[in-house]
C-alpha cells in the first residue's frame, strides 16, 4: 500500500513556500520601485548666436516643445556661462538670453574644437542644443536697394536662385512704376538694377527660372487691367514679353510644375489658376482654388506645387476674422488650416513655400512686421514667428537655397522711402 505526505506535512510545506514567495515578491516590488523612476520631460528647444562679442554670447532661444518654459529656469552652456530666463516662454514662441563669461579678450567665444556649444537648462531629463558660432546660421535683415536718397519707391520683391546659385529679386519701381531685377552672389553686395518692363504701369512681380533655363516675370499691368509676362535667357541683357498673354486678373504669383508647365495664380478672395504648356506663349482657362472659406474678401494668392497637387495660400476677411488660408488643388479638393492674425481688416501678403522636408511655410506681414508659421500635416499651424520688429515692414517673399538656408525679402519703409531687405536663417522659426 503506498503511502502520502500527512497532512501536518502538507500544511507546514504550502505555509512555508507562501513565505518565502512573499519574500521574493517584497524585495523584486522594492526594486522595481526604486529603478523605475520617471524621468524628467525633456524641455524642446533650439537656439541660434546672434551676437558674440566681449565677454557676451547672445542667444534667440525657441520653446519648440508643447509646454511653457517658467521664468527663472536657468540655463547653461557648456563653456562655464549661464543665463536666467526673465519671463515664462511660451510654446512655440521665442526669447533673448544673453550670457556672459566663458569669452576670450579677442571677442570670440571659445567653443573649443568644433566649434560648438552645448546649450542645455538644469535638471538631467533637460535638452542638449548644440549651435553653431560661425556665423552663418542667422544673417540680420539689411538694406539691399539705395532708393531712399534720390526719394524712389523700391517695394513688392520676389526672390529666386537660379541654376547658377545666383540670387534674384524681381522688385516694383514705383517712381517709374515700371519691373526692375537686381542679382547676388551672396546676399550682401547686388548688382543692377535691369530693367525688366518698363512700358507700361506695372507691379507685384513674380520671378522663377524654369528647367529651360529661361527667367519668366509675371506682373499686373495696370494700364490694360490684366497680368503680363516677360522672359529672358539672361536678366542682365534684358527681357522680351511673352506673345498673346493676357490674363485678365491681378496680384500673379507663378510657378513651374514637374511636368514643365508654368502656373500663375491670380485674383482676389477666389484665387484661380491658369497654366501654359508651351513656357507662356498660350494659357489655358483658369482652375478655381477651394471658395468653401468663410472670407468675404482677400487676395494676395501665393502657389506652390509638391508631388502633383497644387496649393494656394490667400489672404482673407471674414466677420471677425482676418487671416491666412492654405487651399490645396481646385474646386473644394482641400481646406487646409486657416490663421487668425486679427479681427482688423488690414491687408496680409502671405508667400507660401514648400520646403526640402515636404512641410508648408508662409510668410506674411502685419503690423508692420513680417512673421511666419508652417505645418507638417496640413492640418495645424506652427508659430507665428517673429522675423521683423521694425514696425514698417510688408510684402515678404520667402525661397529656400540649395543650402537649406531659408531667406526672406521684404519691403521696408523705415528709411523714409521703400527699401528691399533681405534676412537669411537655417530655421524658418529662428529669426535674427
Amino acid at each position: 500500500m503506498r503511502k502520502g505526505v500527512s497532512p501536518i506535512v502538507a500544511v507546514v510545506l504550502l505555509i512555508a513556500i507562501a513565505v518565502v514567495a512573499a519574500v521574493g515578491l517584497y524585495f523584486w516590488a522594492g526594486g522595481l520601485a526604486t529603478s523605475q523612476n520617471t524621468p524628467e520631460t525633456p524641455i524642446a528647444i533650439s537656439a541660434v548666436p546672434v551676437g558674440v562679442g566681449a565677454d557676451e554670447l547672445k542667444l534667440l532661444l525657441a520653446n519648440l516643445g508643447d509646454t511653457a518654459i517658467p521664468a527663472g529656469t536657468t540655463f547653461y552652456t557648456s563653456n562655464g556661462a549661464e543665463a536666467n530666463l526673465s519671463t515664462t516662454l511660451p510654446a512655440g514662441q521665442q526669447a533673448m538670453l544673453t550670457f556672459h563669461g566663458g569669452t576670450t579678450s579677442s571677442g570670440t567665444v571659445d567653443f573649443g574644437d568644433s566649434n560648438q556649444v552645448a546649450v542645455y537648462s538644469a535638471g538631467s531629463g533637460s535638452s542638449i542644443v548644440h549651435i553653431s558660432t560661425d556665423g552663418a546660421n542667422v544673417t540680420l535683415p539689411h538694406k539691399v536697394t539705395d532708393c531712399a536718397p534720390a526719394k524712389i519707391n523700391c517695394n513688392q520683391p520676389s526672390i529666386m536662385q537660379d541654376m547658377a546659385g545666383t540670387y534674384w529679386i524681381a522688385l516694383h519701381n514705383e517712381s517709374g512704376q515700371d519691373i526692375m531685377a537686381i542679382s547676388s552672389a551672396n546676399l550682401s553686395a547686388w548688382n543692377g538694377p535691369y530693367a525688366v518692363f518698363t512700358e507700361y504701369d506695372a507691379d507685384r512681380p513674380s520671378m522663377i527660372q524654369g528647367s529651360n533655363g529661361e527667367y519668366y516675370v509675371a506682373f499686373n499691368n495696370y494700364t490694360a487691367g490684366n497680368i503680363l509676362g516677360v522672359q529672358s535667357s539672361d536678366p542682365a541683357a534684358g527681357f522680351v514679353s511673352w506673345p498673346n498673354t493676357v490674363i485678365a486678373s491681378a496680384n500673379p504669383s507663378l510657378i513651374e510644375d514637374g511636368g514643365q508647365r508654368l502656373w500663375i495664380a491670380s485674383g482676389g478672395w477666389s484665387p484661380a489658376a491658369n497654366n501654359s504648356t508651351d513656357w507662356g506663349v498660350t494659357w489655358n482657362d483658369a482652375l478655381q482654388f477651394s471658395t468653401s472659406r468663410f472670407w468675404l474678401d482677400g487676395g494676395w494668392p501665393s502657389m506652390s506645387h509638391l508631388k502633383g497637387d497644387y496649393y494656394c495660400a490667400k489672404w482673407g476677411y471674414g466677420p471677425s476674422w482676418n487671416g491666412i488660408s492654405l487651399e490645396k488643388n481646385w474646386g473644394g479638393g482641400g481646406d487646409g488650416p486657416g490663421y487668425k492674425v486679427g479681427s482688423t481688416k488690414i491687408e496680409i501678403h502671405p508667400s507660401l513655400l514648400i520646403n526640402q522636408k515636404g512641410e508648408w511655410v508662409v510668410a506674411y506681414d502685419y503690423g508692420g512686421n513680417i512673421h511666419t508659421i508652417g505645418t507638417k500635416d496640413f492640418s495645424t499651424w506652427d508659430g507665428p514667428y517673429l522675423v521683423t520688429s521694425s514696425g514698417t515692414a510688408r510684402d515678404p517673399s520667402i525661397m529656400q537655397d540649395s543650402n537649406g538656408k531659408y531667406i526672406i525679402a521684404y519691403t521696408d519703409s523705415g528709411p523714409g522711402a521703400d527699401e528691399i531687405y533681405v534676412a537669411s536663417s537655417t530655421s524658418w522659426r529662428i529669426w535674427a
